[in-house]
């Protein structure tokens, strides 16, 4: 993900966001991307991340966990190429009260 190598995109690593520090954030989809090992399958570590995504959801950032075993380059990629594609749809979709009036 350095250099922006992965669909041209740029990402911050450990960025504070919301109080909460994310494992890597991209500015321009506003997505938190966190990689998640075995010590977030703990009850009281899956209440807190569950707690915690639905609060950087609420503050409009999307979330999105990958496990750390099914990391790879194409499937980041695709996980980018799926967030970009709806940033796209989400920025050209009418507003609410907008649209054909015809």
């Amino acid at each position: 993900m350095r250099g922006g190598r992965i669909l041209g995109l740029k990402f911050r690593r450990q960025h504070v966001l919301q109080g909460f520090v994310a494992d890597f954030y991209c500015p321009a989809l506003r997505l938190v991307l966190e990689l998640d090992g075995a010590q977030h399958d703990t009850r009281p570590q899956v209440a807190y991340d569950s707690a915690r995504t639905s609060w950087l959801a609420a503050s409009g950032y999307r979330v999105m966990r990958i496990r750390n075993k099914d990391l790879t380059h194409g499937r980041l990629e695709a996980l980018l190429k799926q967030a970009l594609c709806e940033t796209i749809l989400r920025a050209a979709a009418p507003r609410s009260g907008e649209g054909d009036r015809g």
